[in-house]
């Protein structure tokens, strides 16, 4: 049964992806064209031209993208347009892991937890105001245990 569910989704993902766009859509005379066989006829940074298989008519749209994690932008690829599989834009988010102590009584850190990502991000400690040099506080962001700074008289 798995097997049969994956080679159904694969087919799907294929007919997807050999098919440039399925879609109708408003022709430059403000007709609508129920045509759904597309060529790309240009391929720029930020848009795409086709041209309708149906009506014969060309037309220019900006690149987008499913939110999907094949099309979307992630902090190591930008995103890939659906219609004519270009990549462009701008990198995406990190994926941030939960923040931890570093154990050195003062910061905390967190790496992202995408694969082929070294991305780390690293804050000072801070939010219980009863740390002193000898007792120990709580940090409100890791709950890592620091001490707080001396302070000397002048």
């Amino acid at each position: 049964m798995k097997k049969w569910l994956v080679t159904c989704l694969l087919a799907i993902a294929l007919l997807f992806v050999a098919t440039t766009a399925m879609a109708a859509h408003i022709r430059l005379n403000g007709d609508y064209c129920e045509g759904n066989t597309f060529e790309i006829r240009k391929r720029e940074k930020d848009y795409h031209t086709l041209y309708c298989c149906r009506c014969y008519d060309e037309f220019t749209e900006n690149h987008w993208s499913i939110d999907t994690p094949r099309y979307k932008a992630t902090c190591t690829k930008v995103a890939v347009c659906t219609s004519c599989l270009m990549s462009y834009g701008e990198y995406g988010p990190h994926d941030w892991g939960a923040w931890q102590s570093r154990g050195n009584n003062s910061e905390h850190i967190r790496h992202c937890q995408r694969d082929g990502c070294d991305a780390v991000d690293t804050a000072s400690c801070s939010g219980d105001s009863s740390a002193t040099c000898i007792t120990l506080g709580t940090c409100s962001t890791c709950g890592g245990q620091y001490y707080s700074a001396h302070a000397f008289p002048a």
